[in-house]
């Protein structure tokens, strides 16, 4: 699916900054789903990432699997499975801003102008 450059940035802005890598918990935890979720998506490849068969060093035997996302990979996930685009959640922040007590929309105004 190719996404349009608006839709990205809102997917990005969800993830915390800086991070380039995910475990399923953690991705789990951004959206508020079980780790197990994330991980089925993966075994179905609907998350692109990595999974990562280790051997536990405490018992030199046992092997478990760790899931690792990339943040394009969550990006893209949570952009193909929102029930929103870029331009439905602008529609939808412009009406809920009309709505706001004129003080309110005045502050924003400037805080807005203050970040561009």
């Amino acid at each position: 699916m190719q996404l349009d450059s608006q839709t990205e940035l809102i997917f990005e802005a969800m993830l915390p900054e800086g991070q380039k890598w995910f475990t399923a918990k953690e991705l789990g935890d951004i959206v508020e789903v079980c780790e197990n979720l994330i991980r089925d998506r993966m075994d179905n490849d609907e998350i692109l990432g990595l999974k990562i068969t280790k051997k536990d060093q405490s018992k030199k035997k046992r092997r478990y699997r760790t899931h690792r996302i990339p943040r394009a990979g969550a990006v893209i996930w949570l952009a193909t499975h929102a029930n929103f685009t870029a331009s439905d959640l602008e529609r939808e922040l412009c009406h809920i801003f009309t709505k706001l007590p004129r003080e309110t929309r005045r502050n924003l105004y400037l805080f807005l102008g203050n970040s561009l």
